[in-house]
Order: C-alpha cells, then sequence, then structure tokens
C-alpha cells in the first residue's frame, strides 16, 4: 500500500509538473478572452446606450412636429369650416333673396294677367248687354251720330 501511495505521488508530480504550464496558459488565454469580451460587450453597450439616445431624441422631435403638425390641421380645418359656413348663410340668403324677387314678378304677372282677364270678362259682358238692349232705332242713332263726328273730323 505504500508501494501504490507512493506511485500515486509519484504521479501527481510528473502530472504536475507536466501539465502545470499549459493549466497556467490555457487559465490565462481564457481569463484573457473573458476579459476582451467583456471589454467588447461594454463597448457594444456604450454603443447600443447612444444609438438609443439619439433614437429617442429624434423620435421626440418627431412627436413633437406630428403634435405641431396636428395643430396646424386642426386649425385650418376650423378655418374651413367657418369659410364654408360663411359661404353658405350668403348662399342662402341670396336664394331666399331670388326666391322672393321671383315670387314677386309671379305676383305681378298674375295680377296684370286677371286684371286683363276681367276686363276683357266686363267688356264681353257690357258688349253682351249692349247688343241685347241695342234695337234698331238706336243703331240708326248710334250710325248718324258717327258718321256726323267723322264728317266733323275732315
Amino acid at each position: 500500500m505504500v508501494a501504490t501511495l507512493f506511485n500515486f505521488t509519484l504521479f501527481i508530480i510528473i502530472l504536475y509538473r507536466a501539465a502545470k504550464k499549459p493549466v497556467v496558459e490555457m487559465v490565462a488565454q481564457r481569463h484573457q478572452a473573458i476579459r476582451d469580451a467583456v471589454a467588447t460587450n461594454r463597448k457594444r453597450l456604450e454603443e447600443a446606450r447612444a444609438s438609443y439616445e439619439e433614437y429617442s431624441s429624434k423620435l421626440r422631435v418627431v412627436e413633437t412636429e406630428v403634435a405641431a403638425i396636428r395643430q396646424q390641421v386642426r386649425t385650418e380645418a376650423e378655418a374651413t369650416r367657418l369659410r364654408i359656413q360663411a359661404a353658405a348663410k350668403t348662399m342662402a340668403a341670396s336664394v331666399v333673396s331670388d326666391a322672393q324677387a321671383g315670387a314677386k314678378n309671379v305676383f305681378e304677372d298674375l295680377r296684370r294677367d286677371l286684371l286683363r282677364q276681367l276686363a276683357e270678362q266686363v267688356m264681353t259682358k257690357a258688349e253682351a248687354g249692349v247688343r241685347k238692349n241695342l234695337t234698331g232705332d238706336l243703331k240708326a242713332k248710334i250710325r248718324q251720330e258717327f258718321s256726323s263726328e267723322m264728317e266733323g273730323a275732315r
């Protein structure tokens, strides 16, 4: 058992001397690789933060511009609405005025037509009454008066 222990200790010593340098180099390389990876990731993180800040500021500018455009569109829409209302009121007043003038003209035309028709009916009735009541002696007297007036006019 002492020989086994001695052999085992000897094996560990040989293994330690033979593997020490490669293990130390491997650990050093691994340490350097991890340090490089951490440095690279920190650099990338800083770049990402810078990009984030840049895009955030650009987004704030865009949001401000969008708000300004919305306000401008609202203002223009309100002005357009007011112009349309004013034009509609003017047009409505014009339509009412034209309708009143047209109605007045139609009323005057109808009034003249009614007066003309009334005069025609009165003349027709008067002529019928005169013809009915006109006797032969009266006809002769009218002819005689007409002839004398015509001779006096010459």
